[in-house]
């Protein structure tokens, strides 16, 4: 999953959760100057995940349904 981040920070906590609220996931990540984070759910089972993005200037919830 790709996401762009209209947002002025440098870095962002990424987390992933899965539909019974445990997070799966927990990185730290720098945003390029092209302001696109690559969020990897390869190996994830199928099913509904939220990405939950936040930083100084940017709090977050996607919700993704993986196929």
């Amino acid at each position: 999953v790709k996401l762009y981040i209209n947002a002025k920070d440098s870095t962002l906590k990424i987390r992933v959760i899965d539909r019974e609220g445990n997070i799966i996931r927990n990185n730290l990540n720098d945003i390029k100057s092209s302001r696109k984070v690559r969020v990897n759910l390869e190996g994830f089972p199928k099913g509904i995940y939220l990405i939950k993005l936040s930083g100084k200037t940017v709090d977050k919830t996607v919700k993704i349904v993986r196929e």
